[in-house]
């Protein structure tokens, strides 16, 4: 099944996939399809807001869970690696970072 990712911004949010790149603002809808990777940059003034439908559902689980370490201070690459592999995602750093 796809990811279905609809952005509701007021801001521009800059999506990079494995062969392009483009802006999305309010009222953009984005088609990623399965197994592609993909990332999400704010490159606005102000704190990006998105609401993403991921198929088949449960992946809200996943970025619940590293919300809950990121504000515990306990998020790091081992804690990941163990979510990734509970949640069958693989989270891949920018190469800018």
């Amino acid at each position: 099944m796809p990811a279905i990712r609809p952005f509701n911004f007021d801001m521009k949010v800059l999506l990079t996939t494995e062969d392009t790149a483009g802006a999305g603002g309010p009222g953009t809808l984005v088609f990623i399809p399965r197994n592609t990777v993909h990332s999400f940059k704010n490159v606005g003034a102000t704190p990006a807001c998105m609401l993403d439908w991921t198929l088949p559902g449960g992946q809200n689980r996943y970025f619940k869970k590293i919300s809950e370490l990121a504000a515990g201070g306990s998020f790091t690459g081992d804690k990941l690696a163990e979510l990734n592999k509970e949640h069958n995602t693989t989270f891949v750093p920018h190469a800018d970072r």
